[in-house]
């Protein structure tokens, strides 16, 4: 065989002649000139050979065109093949290594898979792979298509959610009145209210820390306190005075909300509890299932929603404390505090994440609609008013 890139013509180069082939033999295996192709055309013993162009012999596959047309021991044409041995042979080789073997004639083997039929099935079946890879084909880019439609559509829809926050807000818990909004500051033991252009109105002091508040009606709020105090106060934002202690908690309050002439709040190490806002005694609801202060409460459409920092979870409960479902993912890592809209819609602040997730009423399905890039930064609370604004901070939030 010779290389493909550089064949020249062998009846030439016994001669000492160095003349580019232009056409190729196999079964002589060699190269021709267009002049030796004449005299090997004309010629009795290779008359009959089917002789190829070199550009078509040079585009034959290498285990194609590195099959050899003599024998390598005896220097004689393959004519036969053994079965047995899985070789092609000689006449010598037929004498000598295959006597006892059933040989075949080369050329019966190809003209008996001319003419038989499954070479046309091989080429049906292939024609039938290659439509079927088509098919495949059309379909992903018709589904890739799909796909980059749906995430532009969410995209709209995201930036739309997006255009719909006009307020930042960054204090403590927070509460808005009216035309105000209270906040309860942690770190130093007061109340701040601003008016509603979010200008500094008042500060009130306070006697232990407040964690989180609710809007009881136009007037007061309700501020749920950690250690020492271990209890709950009715303020009055138009006197600037607490009206009361309503309760006093066995450990530390966490998250507030105010339903139907009740406060809800969640117990340290007893779990979520009820008690009338004219005061009285408490009823457990929900008993505690995990450890951890951080547990935020809110109350709406006949449910109480329950996030648990420690344990990455959102818990739907009845007003009678019976759990609906839970929802756990890291989308929601670190939840705190917690805000529903008028459509059922849960928002939840992921401190973990810097973000706001909304899950669907049912609670199987989340998505992450504000994130760090909205200016979130360890957020523990907000609210969510009327679809037209978004009030959050490094604590809690509460609508009033």
């Amino acid at each position: 065989m010779a290389t493909k890139g550089h064949i020249l013509c062998g009846v030439c180069e016994v001669q000492d002649v160095t003349t580019v082939a232009e056409h190729w033999c196999p079964e002589c295996d060699e190269g021709l000139c267009s002049s030796c192709l004449k005299y090997h055309t004309a010629s009795k013993s290779s008359r009959n050979h089917d002789v190829i162009s070199v550009d078509n012999y040079s585009k034959l596959p290498p285990s194609i065109a590195s099959i050899k047309q003599h024998c390598p021991d005896h220097d004689k044409k393959f004519q036969n093949y053994c079965p047995q041995h899985e070789s092609l042979c000689c006449p010598i080789c037929i004498s000598t290594v295959h006597r006892k073997c059933e040989v075949l004639a080369i050329d019966n083997i190809i003209k008996a898979s001319k003419e038989s039929s499954l070479l046309e099935q091989i080429e049906t079946a292939i024609g039938n792979i290659k439509f079927n890879i088509d098919s495949v084909i059309q379909d992903r880019e018709e589904n890739l298509e799909t796909i980059k439609n749906s995430d532009r559509n969410f995209k709209k829809r995201n930036l739309s959610c997006r255009k719909e926050i006009r307020q930042v807000i960054s204090q403590d818990a927070v509460s808005r009145h009216q035309e105000k909004m209270a906040f309860t500051d942690f770190d130093s033991s007061r109340l701040i209210v601003l008016n509603d252009n979010g200008i500094f109105d008042f500060a009130m002091c306070l006697p232990t820390r407040p964690v989180d508040i609710t809007c009881i009606d136009d007037k007061t709020v309700a501020i749920s306190h950690s250690r020492p105090s271990n209890e709950i106060k009715i303020v009055d934002i138009t006197t600037k005075q607490i009206v009361k202690t309503i309760l006093k908690t066995s450990n530390q309050c966490c998250g507030i909300s105010y339903c139907g002439k009740n406060l809800i709040y969640y117990e340290e190490g007893t779990g979520i509890k009820t008690v009338p806002v004219s005061g009285g005694r408490s009823y457990l609801l929900v008993k505690q299932t995990s450890n951890g202060f951080w547990n935020y409460i809110t109350a709406s459409r006949e449910k109480i929603y329950q996030t648990c920092l420690q344990s990455n979870t959102l818990i739907c409960f009845t007003m009678t404390g019976q759990k609906i479902w839970e929802y756990k993912d890291s989308v929601l890592a670190g939840p705190c505090g917690i805000a529903t809209d008028s459509e059922g819609n849960i928002y939840v602040a992921s401190r973990t994440n810097d973000s706001i997730v909304i899950l669907s009423p049912d609670g199987k399905y989340a998505r992450t609609i504000l994130t760090k890039e909205s200016g979130l930064r360890r957020i523990l609370g907000f609210i969510y008013m009327k679809k037209e604004s978004f009030y959050w901070s490094p604590t809690s939030v509460n609508q009033l």
